[in-house]
């Protein structure tokens, strides 16, 4: 934290985010960095921002609570961990979805060839 190095991957976001504000990846990372530095209510704050623009970003909502732990705020935990975990279900089930899909196109696949 601190070392040249670092502060050139913390400029690098903070201008990513600046010139697109709709890339949330780079407030994501800022976020990280913010927590590694332990500038804990800015990523808190970086972090609610993600959400208040793309309510599903499992990322922002992790450094949300890593965030809000850090700085005492446990009592706003339950309905984001709630959140997570939903999102987590979903991406789960969808990624099974997505999985079964690609299994039976493989499939489909072999039998046209003869395999």
């Amino acid at each position: 934290m601190g070392s040249a190095e670092f502060e050139r991957a913390v400029a690098a976001a903070r201008q990513a985010s600046e010139l697109q504000p709709e890339m949330t990846d780079a407030e994501d990372l800022l976020a990280k960095l913010d927590l590694q530095a332990g500038n804990d209510q800015r990523a808190v704050d970086e972090s609610r921002e993600v959400l208040r623009r793309k309510p599903d970003d499992q990322t922002a909502l992790y450094h949300l609570i890593v965030g809000l732990r850090r700085t005492g705020h446990k009592d706003q935990l339950p309905p984001f961990l709630q959140r997570l975990a939903e999102l987590r279900q979903k991406a789960t089930r969808e990624e099974g979805e997505h999985n079964r899909y690609k299994l039976i196109e493989q499939s489909d696949a072999n039998n046209a060839t003869g395999k």
